[in-house]
């Protein structure tokens, strides 16, 4: 994750800075998470990319929408995680924005 974290800030010329959360109840130390794709591809048609192609091709895309766009998707993770965490002021601040909004 931290690499992943590395990559989008550098490709997002970013100066954001990276904040470790406790780990999911339940979730085993240095679990580590992989996707099928088998199920999600007999739904919809899938082009594969390179990784490093299909991030910056991710960032691009949230890079292009409207601030008020990207904050209220911000918004939603947040109050999900908070849902999930049970930690609201880690993750909010007095005016709703996400400790996650982009350096512009």
């Amino acid at each position: 994750m931290n690499d992943l974290a590395k990559q989008i800030i550098e490709i997002a010329d970013s100066e954001s800075e990276i904040v470790h959360l406790p780990m999911r109840a339940g979730e085993p130390p240095n679990s580590k998470i992989c996707a099928d794709t088998t199920a999600l591809s007999n739904y919809f048609p899938l082009e594969f990319v390179d990784f490093a192609q299909g991030l910056r091709e991710t960032v691009e895309y949230y890079a292009q929408l409207p601030a008020s766009e990207v904050n209220k998707a911000l918004h939603h993770f947040a109050t999900e995680t908070m849902r999930i965490l049970g930690n609201p002021e880690r993750l909010l601040d007095e005016q709703g924005i996400g400790y996650f909004s982009p350096s512009r």
